[in-house]
């Protein structure tokens, strides 16, 4: 049983990571044993992913001290929470990856943005492409004969930037990822640009350092 002082350090250690993260998923590891939660923090790791256990009562306490009004004490079971740094989409594709490969795990929900994510919201993010296979669609889009890289240039960039500025526009509070279905890869518009929100800043920047090249 952990100290006061033990406490105390842990919460902060907690807010420090909850400050920091672009996402974080929250797990049930009730039912896992010790080789799987090694295995788990393994995979992560490799991520750049930290993976914490604490008990609920001290997560929703560095939850409020970090300014995030979110209550965990209500989720069931040993909770266990994965934050990323860097990558907002990766936890939720690790995780569920994990999950389906040990059926004992259960994603519980997670926190994007400053809001709360449910299951079926942290299941949508882990759908979403990753920056290498958005760029591998945009190349691949570019190489057809309607809609090749030279009629981006000469006729179509505005059109271009008119997409690009709707992402621009988004804003994740705007939408619920769970309130449109899945279908193959496709998630809500603006839930991928949020989540790919650098990949789609660069684009946006080199598209308009093309265009003012060709006014």
């Amino acid at each position: 049983m952990l100290t006061k002082t033990q406490k105390k350090e842990l919460i902060k250690e907690l807010v420090d990571k909850i400050k920091r993260q672009k996402s974080l998923v929250f797990t049930d590891i009730s039912k896992l044993n010790v080789g799987e939660m090694q295995q788990l923090r393994r995979e992560l790791k490799k991520a750049g992913i930290d993976y914490k256990v604490a008990k609920k009562t001290l997560i929703t306490l560095a939850l409020k001290e970090a300014k995030q009004d979110i209550d965990v004490e209500q989720i069931p079971g040993s909770l266990g929470a994965a934050f990323s740094y860097d990558d907002p989409i990766s936890p939720a594709k690790i995780i569920f990856k994990f999950a389906k490969e040990h059926k004992k795990l259960k994603i519980v929900g997670g926190m994007m943005e400053n809001r709360f994510l449910t299951f079926e919201e942290v299941q949508s993010l882990s759908k979403i492409p990753s920056k290498e296979e958005l760029l591998a669609i945009l190349v691949n889009s570019l190489k057809g004969p309607s809609s090749g890289l030279v009629n981006v240039l000469q006729g179509n960039m505005r059109n271009l930037i008119g997409v690009l500025n709707e992402f621009n526009n988004c804003h994740f509070r705007r939408i619920s990822l769970a309130t449109r279905e899945l279908q193959n890869t496709s998630v809500p518009t603006c839930a991928l640009f949020v989540a790919r929100r650098d990949f789609f800043d660069d684009l946006f920047r080199t598209t308009l350092a093309i265009h003012a090249t060709q006014a």
